[in-house]
């Protein structure tokens, strides 16, 4: 397993990439693009790789982390986190494309973020927070909200979010049942706009066209992508789906998280 540095010590955000073998490519590519952004300017780039990836080679400048075999999504991530030896770190999804990333917005929030010592602030709001204004552009998220300690483009302290990882726990599961475990903390924020912008390449472990496409139209290759395109068919129902989600976003934040729990299927409530 590789060891490495805390960035934090030296005023530099370790960024984590966290991926398995079928979506190492994606990973590559996004780790390329956050490069191609100048985002190492200021964060150190990981990606975290499991066994079966033998044949992956990490983009030039990019940190590798491996893991071993791969038990489940949570013990993974700890696993993770202990190699990465750091105060915080900015979790990234490996099939998250970034188009563009509002940086000196971004350092300024670090910044801010690192001198209250918060536990978790989230980057876009996805969802908003529910709570007051407590800085420029950034509001506290309340305990009893909906995906409180989703893991979409977020800042955590480290040792917290080791604090609530259950193993056996999946990343889905994890922002339920994480996000009512997170409610012992009060540092949870989450910025009113959008500091990065990204497309979501892979749904379901498909290619969604229009997303590929809009990647095309900035001139990011994706052709080393060798998985399936969603059909038409397939494609609106990912659309109505996403619709669905956003019909559901309307209703207020903590109805919404007792809703999920209640009526949600595969949660591990005795992990509550």
């Amino acid at each position: 397993m590789s060891q490495c540095c805390d960035g934090t010590r030296n005023n530099r955000l370790p960024v984590l990439i966290q991926t398995v073998n079928s979506y190492s490519k994606e990973a590559s590519l996004t780790a390329h693009q956050l490069k191609l952004l100048s985002l190492d300017s200021f964060c150190d780039i990981h990606i975290s790789i499991d066994e079966d990836c033998k044949e992956f080679s990490a983009p030039s400048g990019i940190n590798l982390i491996e893991r071993g075999s791969g038990e489940c999504w949570s013990s993974d991530l700890d696993v993770s986190l202990a190699a990465l030896n750091s105060e915080y770190v900015l979790f990234w999804l490996d099939d998250f494309v970034p188009t563009a990333i509002d940086k000196q917005r971004l350092q300024s929030i670090w910044q801010w973020f690192r001198s209250v010592k918060g536990d978790y602030i989230r980057l876009n709001p996805t969802p908003k927070g529910g709570g007051a204004l407590i800085h420029d552009g950034v509001r506290i998220i309340d305990t009893g909200e909906s995906y409180r300690a989703s893991t979409i483009l977020a800042i955590w302290n480290v040792a917290f979010l080791r604090s609530i990882l259950v193993s056996g726990e999946s990343a889905w599961q994890f922002e339920f049942l994480g996000s009512v475990r997170s409610d012992i903390s009060d540092g949870f924020y989450a910025c009113e706009t959008n500091v990065v912008e990204y497309v979501n390449l892979v749904v379901k472990g498909q290619i969604v066209p229009s997303e590929e496409r809009k990647l095309n139209e900035l001139g990011v290759y994706t052709g080393m992508l060798d998985r399936h395109r969603m059909s038409i068919r397939q494609n609106l129902k990912f659309n109505l789906t996403r619709l669905r989600s956003m019909i559901f976003g309307l209703i207020p934040s903590k109805l919404r998280r007792r809703l999920r729990l209640n009526f949600a299927t595969d949660l591990k409530l005795e992990s509550l």
